[in-house]
């Protein structure tokens, strides 16, 4: 009745109003074992490593998927990073 509705109100604002934080704590527990880049200056968090100064890999990136990362992410990543000086192979 009137508790359930209040229960789950509460619980979807806090989903609304904490998701980006949701999403970057699934992200985390998806790549548990995973090297993460973090930039906390540009605020790029992705499931990557740099296996040496001119080389990175990591997963496809997708469009609508909490746990990987995001194209546009990606796409920020690698004009604050790398702008003009990449190539991306799908391997």
């Amino acid at each position: 009745s009137i508790i359930h509705f209040t229960r789950a109100f509460t619980l979807a604002a806090f989903i609304f109003l904490f998701r980006e934080r949701l999403k970057k704590q699934i992200q985390h527990a998806a790549s548990t074992n995973k090297r993460r880049f973090i930039d906390p200056v540009n605020e790029i968090d992705l499931d990557l490593t740099y296996i040496v100064d001119r080389v990175i890999a990591m997963g496809l990136p997708c469009v609508d998927s909490i746990h990987r990362n995001h194209i546009s992410e990606v796409s920020r990543f690698f004009a604050t990073r790398h702008y003009g000086r990449f190539l991306v192979f799908n391997l």
